[in-house]
């Protein structure tokens, strides 16, 4: 089994919720540059834009490569949205109040 996989099964809520409160944790470093959906979507047209007119015989790796991409940086959007969408639950069903205590 993946060592990834293992690991998120294995933690718990509270875990998570300590790692994601956390301030010292390097979180900042690893997660790289904020892009809005407007940049993210700009960066991979170019994306596209330049492996369609550079692309030659090796074409195919390199829109292959664009749609990795995209499906990653779609993944990690609908991940945070979800993300969103659960704090707004707890915070709805628990008030505002209890998230601060």
């Amino acid at each position: 089994m993946d060592k990834k996989i293992m690991l998120m099964r294995r933690t718990e809520l509270r875990t998570l919720g300590f790692m994601l409160t956390n301030a010292s944790l390097p979180v900042e470093e690893a997660l790289g540059e904020e892009r809005s959906e407007e940049e993210t979507l700009r960066l991979i047209r170019d994306e596209l834009g330049l492996a369609l007119r550079n692309g030659g015989d090796n074409l195919k790796v390199r829109l292959e490569r664009v749609v990795e991409s995209a499906w990653k940086e779609g993944k990690q959007a609908g991940f945070l949205e979800g993300m969103r969408a659960g704090a707004k639950i707890v915070l709805s069903l628990t008030g505002e109040n209890a998230a601060r205590a």
